[in-house]
């Protein structure tokens, strides 16, 4: 009866196929379920990096990593959750040549792998790691000047362009690019009423910001002349240099007066009117500031469109004017990320 009973168990095949059946699902089952926690793990990989990326832009200094990565901890869990164990944040800051600080942030983590981990020797997890480095830099920032134009008497046609100069450069240059000492040629005002578009020229450290007057004669009231290349011109360039003491120098031409300067302390007073400290008549010498723009302050600039002893103008100096708010460089640190 065993004997009997034993040989009818070895022929029966009910249940095999169940078996076999199963068997085949796992190859199936391993490559559906790694492409789904594939996926998953690259969108968690991804969160990491930019909680990394966040937290070293942040800054922070030695005295601060305990602090800077119990937030970062507590940040990624409160986003993630249950979607990541035995999370690690570790920050450094490392100084560098020139002055230059790193802040580097370290993000890892294990990522349970919820499907492919039931197929027989496959991981329950993937360990993913974030890696951010941000670099301190310190970048020289001048603000734009404000602009005022002041009322004007003349009948030519008159252009003002700022531009940078920098007397180290080798060759005048055309004003137009980085070429030669003059640099950034950029339009301002005139006195013809046009409305202007532009964004003041920002020079570099050993530059100086400067001003070019373009005079067409007997043009103001006929546009046509304006850029009419027959038409008789001509070009001013103060090359603009500091004085020891700060103050502003324009260097015109030595045989032509083309323009007086003013410091105002207020814009309030930079006029010519009654309690204004701008000087007014006619056949004089022009006026030089002596005192260094500062933060808050304005440069009055008035042009002699026929300067003398050059041309027999009148010397009035205001055949168009400017006020140029003093702007005062300064240095900002910024954080950008380098890897």
């Amino acid at each position: 009866m065993r004997a009997s009973s034993l040989r009818h168990f070895l022929r029966d095949r009910r249940g095999v196929v169940a078996v076999a059946f199963a068997l085949s699902l796992l190859p199936a089952l391993g490559v559906t379920g790694a492409g789904i926690d594939y996926a998953r793990t690259a969108t968690i990989a991804s969160a990491l990096q930019a909680e990394a990326d966040a937290f070293a832009l942040s800054g922070h200094d030695a005295a601060d990593r305990d602090a800077v990565e119990s937030a970062a901890r507590q940040a990624i869990l409160a986003r993630l959750g249950d979607a990541v164990h035995g999370l690690s944040v570790e920050t450094r800051t490392v100084p560098r040549a020139g002055g230059v600080t790193e802040h580097e942030v370290t993000v890892s983590a294990r990522v349970p792998l919820r499907i492919v981990s039931v197929v027989p020797g496959m991981p329950d997890d993937l360990r993913v790691e974030a890696v951010a480095v941000a670099r301190a830099l310190t970048r020289v920032v001048t603000p734009e000047p404000p602009l005022v134009q002041l009322s004007h008497e003349a009948a030519d046609y008159n252009q003002i362009y700022a531009y940078c100069f920098d007397p180290a450069r080798n060759g005048l240059g055309n004003g137009v690019g980085a070429e030669g000492q003059r640099s950034k040629m950029t339009l301002i005002a005139d006195n013809g009423g046009s409305d202007i578009a532009y964004r003041m020229p920002v020079c570099a450290e050993g530059e100086s910001l400067s001003l070019r007057l373009r005079n067409v004669r007997n043009a103001r009231t006929r546009p046509q002349k304006w850029n009419d290349p027959a038409a008789e011109q001509y070009d001013y360039y103060s090359d603009t240099t500091i004085t020891p003491g700060n103050a502003v120098k324009l260097n015109f031409p030595k045989d032509a007066d083309v323009a007086e300067t003013v410091f105002c302390a207020t814009l309030d007073v930079c006029h010519d009117g009654a309690g204004g400290v701008l000087p007014r008549g006619k056949h004089r010498n022009p006026h030089a500031a002596n005192k260094p723009c500062r933060e808050g302050a304005f440069l009055f600039y008035g042009f002699e469109d026929r300067p003398s002893p050059r041309f027999r103008g009148d010397s009035d100096f205001d055949d168009i004017r400017i006020i140029l708010g003093c702007s005062v460089t300064t240095e900002e640190a910024e954080l950008v990320l380098v890897r």
